[in-house]
């Protein structure tokens, strides 16, 4: 993977976060070189009376914690996770992000679960208080999983 590291010697501090407290602290899910999480943020006003944003969902190289080089969810819901699905900005091409709103989700994001299919037919389920939102998902291309081998332990 070729995931971008941050190389900055600059001794600078670094920009001001969009969104300050924002934590990734659900069940993180690998595919392929990637990690594919949700955030919560926390509320913009201590005294909001409309809480926080449901959250985000994250997809980080999984070595690197970078930018991964393919693309990981459909999320322009065209049926196939293809380049399509990729963000090009000033000439560098992203694995998109997304951060939900009241609108899409009426609640914080819970772990995100998965539907596995046959081919290329993979389901990501993203959950926030009442609602979900479903995409497809790069299938696994190692249909190996579980136990692959075990080896019996005895004192001889």
């Amino acid at each position: 993977r070729s995931g971008a590291l941050n190389n900055d010697i600059s001794g600078l501090a670094p920009p001001s976060p969009q969104f300050p407290g924002e934590k990734a602290i659900r069940r993180f899910l690998y595919r392929d070189g990637a990690i594919v999480t949700t955030t919560v943020l926390p509320a913009t006003n201590a005294t909001s009376c409309f809480g926080s944003r449901p959250g985000a969902l994250l997809i980080l190289d999984a070595l690197t914690g970078g930018n991964p080089d393919e693309p990981i969810v459909d999320f322009n819901e065209d049926g196939y996770v293809d380049e399509s699905d990729l963000l090009e900005v000033e000439g560098t091409t992203y694995s998109a992000g997304w951060i939900f709103d009241q609108s899409q989700l009426d609640g914080q994001l819970v772990d995100l679960s998965t539907l596995g299919g046959q081919d290329d037919t993979d389901f990501l389920f993203i959950c926030g208080g009442n609602d979900c939102i479903s995409r497809k998902i790069r299938d696994l291309k190692d249909t190996k999983t579980g136990r692959l081998s075990w080896t019996e332990l005895r004192r001889d």
